[in-house]
């Protein structure tokens, strides 16, 4: 069974100008907290489009470092003339045995954008590993988003998320681009 975890932000920021920042893995290194010992590696410094790998590694506990491969899976950018825009990412391979996430931005009526992150994740062995490393694991990546969302009023500011909002949302079905 997986687990998921949906978080929102409203920041007062133009949405391309968002997605310009979101669009280049070495800018989560200021949204990851200090103690994630957080290196991006290669494919970091490359815009997102379908089919990207991105290397990174982090080390949460007792300093080990964990590889990460992820993959860009789905890009839909505002350039697209969307009301909204999106990517995807899945791991290829490291300490999950299943995470999936969506990125999406929304611009706000008043002004601004909305950020929406989704993340659908396993943890490996199955029911043990759930039953071991499932309440430490949700907590970790529950204060990822914590920290992100602080991170990103700090660079951005804060703007208003209207309150049909704050759950998430529904993205719009569209076939995934083919990967490169």
């Amino acid at each position: 069974m997986a687990n998921q975890l949906t978080d929102t932000v409203g920041l007062d920021v133009p949405l391309e100008k968002l997605w310009r920042f979101f669009s280049t893995a070495q800018n989560l290194a200021p949204l990851t907290p200090p103690d994630q010992k957080l290196r991006v590696g290669k494919g970091g410094d490359t815009p997102i489009a379908p089919g990207l790998e991105i290397e990174i590694s982090v080390a949460p506990m007792l300093g080990i470092r964990a590889g990460w491969l992820t993959r860009i899976v789905e890009v839909h950018g505002p350039e697209q003339g969307l009301e909204q825009a999106w990517f995807k990412d899945i791991q290829e391979a490291g300490p999950f045995a299943q995470w999936d996430h969506v990125h999406a931005f929304r611009a706000l009526p008043g002004g601004g954008t909305a950020v929406m992150d989704r993340v659908e994740y396993r943890l490996p062995a199955g029911k043990l590993g759930q039953a071991v490393a499932g309440f430490w694991v949700r907590r970790q990546v529950e204060g990822l988003f914590t920290y992100r969302r602080a991170a990103l009023h700090k660079m951005f500011g804060e703007a208003q998320l209207p309150e049909e909002w704050a759950g998430g949302w529904t993205l719009p079905r569209h076939s995934a681009p083919p990967a490169s």
